[in-house]
């Protein structure tokens, strides 16, 4: 296991890293099959054999690093998602985000689960990923289309639905917020 996650960070390590929000540690990307969280100083071992392009993901999600993420990435606002009726609202943050508040009628499958819960996930009508802020969401929706998944990211993610004056829930369906 140690060799294959050394292996994984000398070659993908921008692919494969993202931040945790607690300074000095990074989540490795579940997605790539590896889940585990590191320390800076693991990070900074394999940039010093000379890979040091961790770009978008070093560091807090921004709009910027996100943006360079999801290039080449379906996108809509919040404001172009459509309906429960029309379309399936896939969130893929972690449980305890997800349990401080949610959009109605959004399915939750946090991203580490996406690969084991496949297929759960509908295909029926056109998906949209959510996240907190659109990095999670795209990298999901970017797996999804290698799955033969056709999937849409929410650009700025549940933060910008609830700027936009969308609804948000908790579990018991009452108001809440993402903050």
């Amino acid at each position: 296991m140690r060799e294959q996650v050394g292996r994984a960070w000398r070659e993908d390590l921008p692919n494969i890293a993202a931040t945790t929000g607690q300074p000095g540690r990074l989540l490795v990307n579940p997605l790539r099959g590896i889940d585990r969280t590191v320390t800076a100083r693991e990070a900074y071992r394999v940039l010093r054999c000379g890979r040091t392009d961790i770009g978008p993901w070093h560091g807090p999600a921004r709009r910027d690093r996100i943006d360079g993420v999801s290039q080449g990435i379906p996108s809509v606002s919040v404001a172009d998602v459509p309906g429960r009726a029309e379309a399936t609202l896939l969130d893929v943050r972690e449980d305890d985000e997800w349990q401080q508040g949610h959009a109605p009628g959004a399915v939750h499958v946090p991203m580490g689960d996406v690969p084991s819960r496949l297929a759960e996930i509908s295909v029926d009508g056109e998906l949209y990923v959510v996240c907190r802020q659109g990095g999670r969401s795209a990298r999901v929706v970017e797996y999804l289309q290698h799955a033969g998944i056709d999937a849409v990211n929410v650009d700025g993610g549940m933060v910008a639905w609830q700027q936009a004056g969308l609804p948000v829930v908790d579990d018991a369906g009452r108001p809440a917020t993402v903050y």
